[in-house]
This record gives C-alpha cells, sequence and structure tokens, in this order.
C-alpha cells in the first residue's frame, strides 16, 4: 500500500491537518488493522480502521484504500484519505477481517 505525495499534501493534509502528525498511525492501520470493510460506494476500495496507539488522538484512524492490482496475492492499494473517528461507521459494507484476541 501507498500514498502519493499528491494526495497526502493536496488532500489529507488540507483536509485532514491532524493527520500529517499521525504517519505511522496510518501505516498500522493498515499494516495491522482492527477492521477491514468493503467500501459501500465503491467496490474497488477497502475502508481499514484501527485504535492505534501511535496516534495523536483518542479515535480511530480510519484509512481509505483504492485497490489497484494483485500480484501473486499480495494487494496493491493507493490511500485515497485517512482521518481519526469515533466509531467505525460511513461508506462502509461487509466486513472483510476482523480482529480476534485469540
Amino acid at each position: 500500500m501507498s500514498c502519493s505525495q499528491s494526495v497526502w499534501e493536496e488532500h489529507i493534509e488540507v483536509h485532514h491537518a491532524i493527520m500529517s502528525h499521525n504517519v505511522e498511525a496510518v501505516k498500522d492501520t493498515i499494516k495491522d488493522p482492527d477492521t477491514v470493510y468493503l467500501s459501500e460506494g465503491n467496490e474497488n476500495r477497502k475502508v481499514y480502521f484501527k485504535n492505534s496507539s501511535y496516534s495523536s488522538y483518542n479515535f480511530k484512524t480510519k484509512v481509505i484504500v483504492e485497490d489497484t492490482e494483485t500480484k501473486a496475492g499480495n494487494p496493491k492499494g493507493e490511500v485515497v484519505t485517512t482521518f481519526p473517528v469515533k466509531d467505525e461507521k460511513g461508506g462502509i459494507a461487509d466486513v472483510v477481517y476482523k480482529r480476534t484476541d485469540d
């Protein structure tokens, strides 16, 4: 997964300024999410959530990723946006992954 410089600087830092100090929370959310959902409005997107210890806020980190391709079972994607949220809601459909405490 990656995030282009233009998306980070022209969208995320402009519209979700708190995220400029929370890059590690974004990385943590993508690498080790609590929950991943299919996007309700775009079949090529997934929505990641995590209550990351790296965040500077007391909310979950929400990261929306556009799937770009899959090669040899390794998904590739581009971060579309990210921001803090209180709850896992908004533009989400079916759960595709949920962390278990086993």
